[in-house]
C-alpha cells in the first residue's frame, strides 16, 4: 500500500513538473490569431487575392472577436476589389461602416467599391460622409482624388479641376498629387472614346488614318508610362457622356472595341 502511494506521489510530482514546459510549449491563442492575420495580409500583398479572402474569412470564423477580426474583413473587402468583386467588396464595407468602431478607410473602401461599379453618385455621398466623421482623416487626400474622379465622369469638370487643384496644393508630396498634377497639366477635361493604346506609332497612325477616312474624328494621345510610350488612339472630345455614348455605339456596330475616357 505504501509503495503504491510512493508510486502515486513520484508520478504526481512528475506530472506538476512537466506541466509549465508543456503548456509554455503550447501556442496561445493570441499567438495564433496573430499568426492567422499575418498570412491574411502576406496572401494580399503578394497579390494571391483569393488566398487572402478565404484566409481572412477563416480567421474570422474561428476567431470572431479578435482584435484582427475587423481588420481582416477589410483586407477582404480590398480583395475583392482586386477580383472585381465589387458587389461582395460593398457588402464587407458596409458592414464595417456600421460596426460600432467604423473607420475612415471603411468608406473610402465603399467609396471605391461604388465608384468601380460606376455609380459616381453614390461614391461622391460617401466620400463626403467621410471628411464630414473624420475632418482630421490622413486619407484626405486620396479621398479628394476619388472625389476629382468622379467629378470627371460626371462631366462636372469645373468641380473635378478644384478637387484636383486643392490636392496638388495640400498633399504635394503624396501619390495622389502627382496623378492630380499630371491630368491638370493634360487639361483632358472632356469625354473622349479610346480604342487602343499601341506601342507601335505605326499601328496607331494607320488605324487612325481608317477612321478619318469613316469620317471620325480620330486623333493620337502619347502617354508615357514606366519608361515606355502608349499612342492612344482617340475620337472626338465632347462636354457630354451622352455625346461620347452615341459615337461608341457606332464605333461597336463597325467592329471595335471602344471604352469612354475618363
Amino acid at each position: 500500500m505504501l509503495k503504491c502511494r510512493r508510486h502515486f506521489l513520484i508520478i504526481l510530482f512528475l506530472l506538476l513538473f512537466s506541466l509549465p514546459f508543456a503548456l509554455c510549449a503550447m501556442p496561445s491563442v493570441a499567438d495564433t490569431v496573430k499568426d492567422n492575420f499575418k498570412e491574411v495580409t502576406k496572401s494580399f500583398l503578394q497579390g494571391d487575392y483569393s488566398r487572402a479572402v478565404k484566409s481572412s474569412w477563416r480567421l474570422r470564423e474561428e476567431f470572431p472577436r479578435s482584435q484582427y477580426a475587423i481588420e481582416a474583413k477589410y483586407l477582404a473587402g480590398l480583395a475583392y476589389l482586386k477580383l472585381g468583386g465589387y458587389k461582395k467588396a460593398e457588402k464587407i464595407f458596409k458592414d464595417l461602416c456600421k460596426a460600432r468602431h467604423s473607420k475612415d478607410k471603411f468608406y473610402l473602401g465603399l467609396a471605391n467599391s461604388y465608384y468601380l461599379q460606376e455609380d459616381w453618385e453614390r461614391a461622391l455621398s460617401v466620400l463626403q460622409e467621410v471628411l464630414r466623421r473624420f475632418p482630421g482623416t490622413e486619407l484626405k487626400g486620396a479621398i479628394y482624388f476619388r472625389l476629382g474622379r468622379c467629378k470627371q465622369k460626371k462631366g462636372e469638370w469645373g468641380a473635378a479641376k478644384y478637387y484636383f487643384t486643392k490636392l496638388v496644393q495640400e498633399f504635394p508630396l503624396g501619390l495622389e498629387a502627382k496623378e492630380a498634377k499630371k491630368i491638370l497639366e493634360e487639361g483632358e477635361f472632356y469625354f473622349t472614346v479610346q480604342l487602343g493604346a499601341f506601342t507601335d506609332k505605326q499601328n496607331a497612325q494607320r488605324v487612325k488614318y481608317q477612321l478619318i477616312q469613316q469620317g471620325y474624328p480620330a486623333y493620337i494621345s502619347v502617354l508615357e508610362k514606366e519608361w515606355q510610350r502608349f499612342y492612344r488612339l482617340r475620337v472626338g472630345r465632347f462636354d457630354l457622356r451622352q455625346e461620347a455614348e452615341v459615337v461608341k455605339k457606332n464605333l461597336e456596330k463597325e467592329g471595335y472595341k471602344p471604352r469612354i475616357y475618363p
